[in-house]
């Protein structure tokens, strides 16, 4: 699983920028597979690694959310002052 090579672009200063569909989509697999990692470890009775694997998929989960809302609130700061200016 990896990011889309298409969505990368590297700007003149060095810094990468990832389009945010682009990242939130691969933190949600990857929060996918924490779940998958939970209910195996779950099935064989492995404590720690079940507290590992919920505790990694929670986490994800969080910076995710935390993204989206970001990115809710940009677009509509975004769209405010485009309707300021007409």
């Amino acid at each position: 699983m990896s990011l889309d090579a298409s969505v990368l672009v590297l700007a003149m200063d060095d810094r990468i920028w990832v389009d945010s569909d682009s990242l939130i989509h691969y933190l949600r697999e990857v929060e996918r597979q924490a779940q998958e990692h939970l209910v195996l470890a779950q099935e064989r009775e492995d404590q720690s690694t079940a507290v590992a694997a919920y505790s990694s998929g929670e986490m994800v989960r969080q910076i995710a959310d935390g993204l989206v809302l970001t990115t809710m609130v940009a677009h509509d700061k975004i769209r405010t002052k485009r309707e300021s200016r007409r």
